[in-house]
């Protein structure tokens, strides 16, 4: 977008503690965007509605409550190829509050969420951040970085991609309809304290699902047709992991805690390590389908 389709902050405090600031009018204008080069942006309450992007190339992004709302076009013209929370340097305080992203590109090799690896990520569980693929795929670039909790929406055919490792502090939920995938082996996913709730769809591929941290939580479906691996290295042993849905993993390893299979059906059809905590059954199957490797 040229320059003069953007809100620019290159200094000084944008603070919405309740209203709406509204950048571009959202039924008719795809391309205004939030270019921050400096300064500090920070939403406690009200609204800040965005049609484009949040474009920040230095500076502080602040949520402590309130809506951010990106990509927030609802007309018919596809949006630009940036991410539409795009932060390649500065500080990214989210710590309440919801942050919605609901549009991308449509291009597999642009993404509705690209955070470099040298901006610095300060998270919160009481922060969620929600994707809502409308009309095309996601594609979220996290660099290892942590966030609070995540929300996969509805997606008709549509899904959201992980192209990089992330964690999240809080709970993963996948809503009716809504799709998540990770890409190949690079999508590990790490629930520090969390949960994953899926009412929707989950392919796991050949990454990694790491339940840590304490808490007892729940494991909803995991689909990797027999590819992805799921590991449990939870802050006391006796916090526990139960299952909720059935899974299909490659490799199950359980050093710390409890995993409780409770109704659901776990296979796993390479190695599988119990070299600490406890594997529980007190219903369903875990099935070992092709034992390569099995340490107890």
């Amino acid at each position: 977008p040229s320059i003069s389709n953007m809100f620019r902050l290159s200094s000084g405090t944008v603070d919405i503690d309740g209203g709406e600031l509204r950048i571009g009018n959202l039924s008719t204008t795809s391309f205004p965007d939030l270019y921050m080069t400096g300064g500090t942006i920070d939403v406690s309450g009200g609204t800040l509605n965005i049609s484009d992007a949040l474009l920040s190339t230095s500076g502080t992004i602040t949520q402590t409550g309130g809506n951010i709302n990106l990509g927030a076009y609802t007309g018919a013209t596809n949006s630009s190829s940036t991410a539409k929370l795009y932060k390649t340097v500065g500080t990214l305080n989210l710590t309440a509050g919801t942050l919605t992203v609901k549009a991308q590109y449509p291009s597999s090799s642009d993404h509705a969420i690209y955070i470099h690896g040298n901006a610095i990520v300060n998270a919160n569980a009481n922060h969620t951040t929600v994707l809502n693929p409308s009309g095309e795929n996601m594609y979220m670039d996290l660099n290892g970085k942590t966030l609070g909790a995540m929300t996969i929406n509805n997606s008709g055919s549509y899904s959201v991609f992980a192209r990089d490792n992330f964690t999240l502090l809080g709970n993963l939920t996948i809503n009716s309809g809504g799709k998540l995938e990770s890409m190949g082996n690079a999508g590990d996913i790490t629930l520090d304290g969390g949960s994953f709730i899926n009412n929707g769809t989950f392919d796991l591929n050949s990454s990694d699902m790491i339940f840590t941290g304490g808490n007892n939580v729940t494991c909803g479906t995991i689909t990797s047709a027999g590819a992805g691996n799921l590991v449990l290295t939870k802050t006391s042993s006796t916090n526990t992991v139960t299952t909720e849905g059935d899974l299909d993993l490659n490799m199950f390893t359980l050093n710390k805690g409890i995993f409780l299979i409770d109704g659901e059906t776990v296979t796993a059809d390479n190695t599988v390590y119990v070299q600490g905590g406890t594997l529980k059954i007190t219903s369903g199957l875990f099935h070992h389908n092709t034992p390569s490797t099995s340490q107890m």
